[in-house]
């Protein structure tokens, strides 16, 4: 798939099996992630995997997220620092 093929072909997905996800496809995931361009080049985002459920509403009523992903197997919340770089921007770049 291409570029434009991928970027046509997106969409919601709004409803989850309860399948689990295996780790080697989050770590393949996470890996692809971190090299995405960064602010700076900083790199400092830090990611996390979470499957179980308490702890996934704590999460997503802190964040104010959608309460739609506590429906899914797993969620990865992708954290960034604040403040880390004084001299720019590159926390909310």
């Amino acid at each position: 798939m291409d570029l434009v093929d991928a970027i046509k072909s997106r969409r919601s997905i709004r409803s989850f099996t309860q399948k689990d996800v295996p780790k080697e496809k989050l770590l393949a995931l996470i890996d692809a992630a971190q090299h995405a361009p960064s602010a700076c080049n900083q790199q400092l985002w830090r990611f996390i995997a979470v499957d179980d459920g308490r702890i996934k509403q704590e999460l997503i009523s802190s964040a104010k997220s959608s309460p739609l992903f506590a429906k899914s197997p797993v969620v990865l919340f992708v954290l960034y620092k604040r403040n880390i770089v004084t001299d720019s921007n590159a926390d909310i770049q």
